[in-house]
Parts: C-alpha cells; sequence; structure tokens
C-alpha cells in the first residue's frame, strides 16, 4: 500500500488561505455599447483575452441594451476587441479590479463617420471620395450625377489624373471636343502613360482635321497600350479620307471587333459600305449608330440616309 501523505495543521490552513484569497482576487465586467449619437448597439461582439493567461478567451454579445457582463474575471490586465459589421472596430486594455465591478463605455463610429474625421483635414482624401463617388454613376451609365463630384474633386486637388481622365471621356462622349481636349492633355501631362488618353485626343484631332496630330496621338497611344479599338478606327478614317473604302471597311470592322459598343465606328462603317454601293449592310449600321447615340451629331444624317434608302 502507497504510503499516505499527512498534511500539518498549519500547511492545511496555508493552502486553505491561498485558495480564499484566489477566489477572491476577482472582479466583474460591465460594458456598455454605443454608436456616435448615444444609442445603444445590440449585438456587438465583445472578445477578452487574458494578457497573463495564453488561452483565455471569452466572447461576449451585447443585448438590446447595448450591455454586456462578465461575472468572474481575475485581476489581471484584458485586451478587449469590440466589433460590429459596419463600424470601426475599437481595441482597448483595461484592468480588472479585485472585488469591484469595472464598468467600461465604448463608442462604435460608422465606416462613413470614421472615413468623414480622417477626411476633415485632408483634401486629398475629400477629392479622392468623390471621385469614387462619381465613378458609381458613371458605372450606372449616370454621367449627369457624376460630373458635380468630379468637379469638387478637382477643386479640392487637381493632380488625380485619374478625374480629368473621366472629365475628358464624358466630354468626348458628348462631343464637347474643345472641353475633352483640354481635360485629356491635363491627364496626359500628370501620367503620361495614359494610352486611352492618348487615343480619344488621336479621334478629336481627326474630327477636328488635324490628320498629323492625329496621327502623332495614335502612335504614342499605340507605344503606351497597344492596338485598340480607337487605333482601328483612327486608320479607318484615315483610309475613308483616302477614298480606299474596302480598307475603310475592313478597319472599322477590327474596330467593332475590339468595342462592339464604338457608335462612331458603326457609322463610319455604314458610309464606307454606302460608297460602296452596300446600301442593305449600310442600313444595319447606321441603324446600329442609331441605337447607341439616338441624340448623336450624326443621328439626323443616319435617319435621312436610311429614309433615303428604304423601298418606296
Amino acid at each position: 500500500m502507497a504510503p499516505v501523505k499527512r498534511f500539518s495543521l498549519a500547511m492545511l490552513l496555508m493552502l486553505a488561505s491561498a485558495q480564499l484569497v484566489l477566489a477572491q482576487a476577482t472582479g466583474k465586467l460591465l460594458i456598455t455599447v454605443t454608436d456616435s449619437q448615444g444609442k445603444p448597439l445590440a449585438n456587438v461582439t465583445i472578445t477578452i483575452h487574458d494578457t497573463q493567461l495564453v488561452n483565455f478567451k471569452k466572447i461576449l454579445h451585447t443585448n438590446k441594451k447595448g450591455s454586456a457582463t462578465h461575472g468572474a474575471l481575475v485581476n489581471h490586465l484584458f485586451h478587449l476587441t469590440v466589433e460590429l459589421a459596419g463600424y470601426q472596430t475599437q481595441m482597448l486594455t483595461i484592468q480588472i479590479p479585485a472585488y469591484e465591478l469595472h464598468q467600461e463605455t465604448v463608442v462604435l463610429r460608422t465606416n462613413e463617420e470614421v472615413i468623414a474625421e480622417a477626411e476633415a483635414n485632408d483634401p486629398h482624401a475629400q477629392a479622392v471620395n468623390r471621385f469614387n463617388r462619381a465613378v458609381e454613376y458613371l458605372n450606372q451609365g449616370d454621367a449627369d450625377q457624376a460630373i458635380p463630384l468630379l468637379e469638387e474633386s478637382l477643386k479640392l486637388d487637381n493632380t488625380i489624373h485619374q478625374t480629368w481622365l473621366e472629365m475628358g471621356k464624358i466630354y468626348f462622349i458628348r462631343e464637347k471636343y474643345a472641353e475633352a481636349r483640354q481635360h485629356l492633355l491635363k491627364a496626359v501631362e500628370l501620367n503620361p502613360g495614359l494610352a486611352v488618353a492618348y487615343r480619344l485626343l488621336a479621334a478629336i484631332e481627326e474630327k477636328s482635321g488635324n490628320a498629323k496630330e492625329a496621327e502623332r496621338y495614335s502612335k504614342l497611344a499605340q507605344e503606351k497600350g497597344g492596338v485598340t479599338a480607337i487605333d482601328k478606327f483612327n486608320d479607318g478614317i484615315t483610309a475613308f479620307n483616302k477614298n480606299d473604302m474596302d480598307t475603310a471597311i475592313a478597319l472599322f470592322k477590327e474596330s467593332l471587333q475590339l468595342d462592339p459598343n464604338w457608335a462612331d465606328s458603326y457609322f463610319q462603317l455604314g458610309m464606307s459600305q454606302l460608297n460602296k454601293g452596300l446600301n442593305a449592310e449600310a442600313i444595319v449600321n447606321l441603324n446600329k449608330y442609331l441605337e447607341l447615340q439616338p441624340n448623336g451629331s450624326q443621328a439626323e444624317t443616319c435617319r435621312q440616309i436610311i429614309k433615303a434608302l428604304q423601298p418606296k
């Protein structure tokens, strides 16, 4: 039989005293979470880590009153992470007092509030924010809503090349070529590698009858970003002006393979086919131009040609 360990009365008293101290050296935590307006936030996740006990981790959730409690935490330092979707996560360190209740109030701000505060003294951040909002409207096809935001962006910070580029695109689509040129030139001044800006500049110069400038911008565009629909379109215009309709037709078709929504390519393809006597094909492409640009500068010309070519 194994010998029985015997403890003296003094040892037993010491052990009992130590256990009593450990049992008593705990405190309570009451944490309340509100938004920036003081409204309680429910379902906030609160993760508690003990800085002295590596494996200690507790997760709490606030109730409808924005509160959460933990009834027995030892007298240690704790790291708290307070998080809720749509709000900026807060992290704090607290000391739990022995035998007492520790109360903590945490204010969570929305992501939008944090961004607004960061922007308050940062014009560049404000400009970027307005640019990003404008792009959302542009992706929805709503340039009217985008333009004021882009203009505000430029007033706040006129060194963002993307803003100049997007304004240039809008003016180009709206056939305001002088304004488009101005914005695109500023875009390439800020970023000489913008192939798309050079392509649009080439198209503007071609429409303005500046063949040499159009060719120069086309070469720059190809150097920066390879051949695109605009390059093929510009080459097609050159062939059309030389009365080489076969080459022009081929180039406009290549342009449309690269960008099926390039309205001007449909118009020029239709006009090239008309010059070749391919009336049926011309009507199809002129109608496609009207579908994409019903109020475009060539819309009335398309309607008159289509009307004249229709069987009596």
